[in-house]
């Protein structure tokens, strides 16, 4: 079943606004998934994704290395730059 994504009205204000919300957290590990779970549904209009598609934590294989890695998000065919 395909996920329909709603467009969002991204705008300065609202990136701004989620930004500062964001600015004072500085442990990565203990605030991950919330900053993603706001992103995703403040700025990429989002609301469920596991339904989207987009994983935590995933499992990589490193092509430098070879060894086992992890990538913080991961969303199948979607890049965010």
């Amino acid at each position: 079943m395909a996920t329909k994504i709603k467009s969002p009205e991204l705008s300065r204000a609202s990136a701004k606004t989620f930004a500062e919300k964001w600015k004072s957290y500085t442990d990565e590990k203990q605030h991950a998934r919330g900053f993603w779970s706001d992103f995703f549904t403040t700025l990429c209009g989002v609301d469920d994704q596991e339904e989207a598609g987009i994983e935590y934590e995933k499992r990589v294989k490193s092509t430098i290395s070879g060894n086992q890695e992890y990538i913080d998000v991961y969303w199948k065919n979607v890049a965010l730059i």
